[in-house]
């Protein structure tokens, strides 16, 4: 995916944002899986906007 995709789309998706990982190729599971891991348990442990609580961490 392009660059200016990926900035379009972090600013149409309300809480999205643009994080590029370096030294990655086509796929970034098998890339930098844990890399991948942090940045979606940082994601999904956030305080969304609008100060509403986030998921409970397991």
């Amino acid at each position: 995916m392009p660059p200016e995709h990926g900035r379009r789309l972090a600013q149409l998706l309300p809480r999205g944002r643009l994080v590029e990982i370096p030294d990655n190729y086509t796929f970034l599971p098998l890339d930098q899986p844990a890399g991948l891991a942090r940045l979606i348990r940082e994601f999904t442990t956030r305080e969304p906007v609008g100060g509403e609580p986030g998921p409970e961490p397991n």
